[in-house]
């Protein structure tokens, strides 16, 4: 029973991290609460095909099986499976619903007022939980629109600089790997999942990931796959040199500093 509890408990983890803990899901529970407690037949059908369904799924995104699935993974790749579930559709639904059978104005006015207080609201929680992320009310553009840690739009920015818009093979580490195609498809890779048993297949993921980084095992694998830059966790390396690499920039990140290492031109004159 510990055991079960623990992996509850995980995937209660990854739902605060989906819903900004919980606040998101204010709105489905008020939905939820419309469609049951109206008459109009109609609703019964949309409870039927798609309120149950999506209260199925949570049920099951709520379970260990999730939660030992969760475990040790990055939770914010795992936030995705709530991306299937309708909940904006269903209270869109019923906020549209509302609106149309709001007969008076007045009734109308007040809805509309609700709903922007609502979205106000809601990305300020938003903004206060993940004050990195620009976005809130007051709205303002955001910095990082497409979403990523900070460490990432830095490091591809200083390889995207050397390429002038060519594409590039480089390798990055796993924590960083998920997110790089995702900011920019021109930087190929040996792997990018964040499932390590798939990642492992390729012989760049263990040298560059190792909690223990000699320099010489990378720039082999490096050579063997032919990678145009490679980035480092340079506080995890701890023996060799590089003869055909060199660091271009070293990009801190909080803690943790980043070096990236592009490879040196064979008719690169010293």
């Amino acid at each position: 029973m510990n055991r079960l509890h623990e992996l509850f408990l995980i995937a209660l983890d990854v739902f605060d991290l989906a819903t900004s803990r919980g606040f998101y899901f204010l709105p489905f529970l008020f939905a939820i609460a419309y469609l049951i407690l109206s008459d109009d037949e109609k609703h019964k059908r949309t409870i039927t095909f798609l309120l149950a369904p999506t209260a199925l799924g949570m049920l099951i995104l709520l379970s260990p099986f999730v939660g030992s699935y969760a475990e040790g993974r990055d939770y914010i790749q795992i936030c995705r499976f709530y991306w299937t579930l309708p909940f904006d559709l269903i209270v869109a639904y019923c906020i549209a619903d509302s609106l149309w059978k709001a007969k008076r104005p007045a009734a109308k006015a007040a809805l509309i007022a609700v709903l922007a207080l609502g979205v106000m609201s809601s990305t300020r929680q938003y903004n206060t939980i993940y004050p990195k992320v620009d976005i809130g009310w007051p709205w303002e553009v955001a910095a990082n629109p497409y979403k990523v840690p900070a460490s990432v739009e830095k490091t591809c920015d200083v390889i995207l600089a050397q390429q002038n818009g060519e594409t590039c093979r480089a390798a990055f580490p796993q924590d960083l790997a998920m997110y790089v195609r995702q900011y920019d498809a021109t930087i190929m890779m040996p792997y990018g999942s964040y499932a390590e048993w798939w990642n492992s297949e390729s012989p760049c993921f263990g040298p560059l990931n190792a909690d223990q980084i000699n320099l010489d095992e990378v720039e082999q694998v490096a050579l063997e796959d032919g990678l145009d830059y490679f980035v480092l966790d340079q506080s995890k390396i701890v023996s060799g040199s590089l003869e055909n690499y060199t660091e271009i920039e070293s990009v801190p990140d909080e803690e943790t500093s980043y070096g990236v290492y592009k490879r040196i031109p064979e008719d690169y004159d010293d």
